[in-house]
């Protein structure tokens, strides 16, 4: 059996308490339960179908349904350790012949399952079951994501496009807060050294965190100096930290062409001349002294790098700042940054690195888009185990462990942010996985991607 299943853990999602004072409530809750069971019959019989077919990964993805729905569902739990990791069989036209006519049981199933779980959800919300109301709300969204009645029935509300929790909502109110208040600097003139080794004399603006340099318009610059104090003042309010717990001033330098950018480079000493040629086939660098970024526009805008400096400037330098390290885990500082900018810019359009694996992040520059994917990570137990995430360098990391790295991030501030803090400066002198089993206290990683799951399933 592996050990990353949530199966292998304790029944954390069984039933509803009932008051046995509440006959009414009591029945309805039953009701659900009932329901539940039947549905997971259905997805048993779906997997057993696919099974028959050889489409083993199609198999055990519905086994893992049916196991969330009735977790005593015996004949789940033997498919769920028979088929993981088992090869499919047949030859490619086959395999997509077989997946179609699955596809078509799905889809008959949860036409049936969304009017049952309506119907059930009602009547347990009319009886006063509102916990087995939820519950039947909450596997609704499994096969309706967007059903309005189900996302209000699990306590969320809309805002725009997206729906969001309370907690949610309140991070997202204050990420626009803390925008709106922002200083947005001063511009100064006078000769810097950046104006000579460029041959151009460049916009400066200061502001009390950020120092901006850029061949763009003062207000402009003063635009994107906001979204870093911005980003800076909310990761301080979200984490609840200290002033002091973030000290190191920053610089940003913002280019408008790749010229300008190979010309900065020429002239930075952060890097030996050797690294110099591939550095300027990249679309920006980290400088060091005094700390910071420099970028180039590739449309030519300033609009072009806000989720730029929403990522690289008030994300990744602020995070470094926090961990006292020049490099945080790649997951982490990547995690934390998206996380950042799809609350400061609604988006995550930057170029900061490039997916070489997994289902490609054309789709995932706005923020619904990444709940959908990790939603279905969960659904379909496609999700890589954090503890094969945490080894991945920059430039393995695919879209979808990308996508659970942020969510990560994202259950960690909203469920357990004192621990994550903690942990954060635990990295000054521990590797990660030590530091997230201590802080976190988890007696595994396994733990962990366990609860990171219950979280998805909940919140998204």
């Amino acid at each position: 059996m592996p050990t990353n299943l949530f199966i292998t853990l304790p029944l954390l999602i069984l039933q509803s308490s009932i008051p046995s004072s509440a006959p009414a409530a009591e029945s309805a809750a039953q009701r659900v339960d009932e329901g539940l069971k039947r549905l997971a019959r259905e997805h048993d019989g779906i997997a057993q179908f696919a099974a028959g077919k050889k489409l083993y990964l199609q198999a055990w993805q519905e086994y893992l349904r049916a196991a969330r729905m009735d977790p005593r569902d015996a004949e789940a739990s033997r498919g769920i350790a028979d088929y993981h990791d088992k090869r499919d069989g047949g030859d490619l036209e086959e395999r997509m012949a077989g997946i179609a006519e699955v596809n078509k049981k799905r889809k008959a199933t949860s036409a049936k399952a969304i009017v049952e779980l309506k119907s059930l959800a009602e009547s347990a919300a009319a009886a006063g079951a509102a916990p087995a109301a939820k519950r039947a709300w909450g596997f609704l969204l499994d096969y309706d994501s967007d059903s309005a009645q189900a996302n209000a029935g699990v306590g969320k509300v809309k805002k725009g496009s997206t729906w969001v929790d309370a907690s949610e909502e309140s991070l997202e109110d204050a990420a626009l807060r803390c925008l709106r208040t922002a200083a947005a600097g001063e511009e100064w003139s006078g000769t810097h050294f950046l104006d000579t080794c460029l041959g151009i004399e460049l916009t400066k603006v200061k502001s009390e965190h950020y120092e901006f340099f850029g061949s763009f318009e003062a207000a402009e610059l003063k635009k994107l100096t906001k979204i870093a104090e911005g980003g800076r003042a909310f990761v301080i309010e979200s984490l609840g930290l200290a002033e002091s717990d973030i000290t190191n001033p920053v610089a940003a330098v913002l280019l408008t062409s790749k010229d300008l950018h190979g010309k900065f480079i020429d002239h930075c000493t952060s890097y030996p001349e050797g690294e110099k040629r591939a550095i300027k086939g990249l679309g920006g660098a980290w400088i060091d002294s005094p700390f910071g970024i420099e970028d180039w526009g590739r449309e030519g805008r300033a609009e072009a790098f806000k989720d730029t400096v929403a990522h690289r400037l008030a994300g990744h330098v602020t995070l470094r700042g926090i961990a006292g390290k020049d490099r945080a885990p790649d997951w982490l500082e990547e995690g934390f940054s998206y996380w950042l900018s799809l609350k400061l810019t609604q988006s995550a359009l930057t170029y900061c690195i490039s997916f070489e694996s997994g289902t490609g992040m054309s789709k995932y520059h706005e923020k619904k888009n990444w709940k959908e994917l990790a939603r279905a990570l969960v659904r379909e137990g496609r999700d890589t185990p954090i503890k094969q995430i945490i080894q991945l360098d920059v430039n393995r990391i695919g879209a979808e462990q990308m996508v659970k790295g942020w969510s990560i991030v994202d259950y960690l501030i909203r469920e357990r942010r004192a621990e994550f803090v903690a942990f954060l400066k635990d990295l000054r002198t521990m590797e990660c996985g030590p530091a997230l089993l201590k802080d976190l206290k988890v007696s595994s990683l396994e733990e962990l991607d366990y609860l990171w799951r219950e979280f998805v399933r909940e919140k998204y």
